[in-house]
């Protein structure tokens, strides 16, 4: 019943949580070069996996 795109507004415009510090959180300057550069895989930051397709994270990992 609620879409995803509702509880990313919810949590940005009810929470006040910031969107674009996540995102600078989640890719560093250096991941942005290696993304560009490989286009697709996974890779490991700070305590978590980010899987990429086509150059877009499509999904975040915690590592174990």
């Amino acid at each position: 019943m609620i879409t995803e795109h509702a509880k990313l507004r919810y949590l940005e415009r009810v929470k006040g949580i910031n969107m674009a510090d996540i995102e600078q959180e989640i890719l560093s300057d250096d991941l942005e070069k290696q993304i560009l550069t490989f286009g697709s895989g996974k890779f490991n930051r700070n305590g978590f996996r980010l899987i990429v397709r086509n150059n877009a994270i499509v999904t975040v990992e915690k590592d174990e």
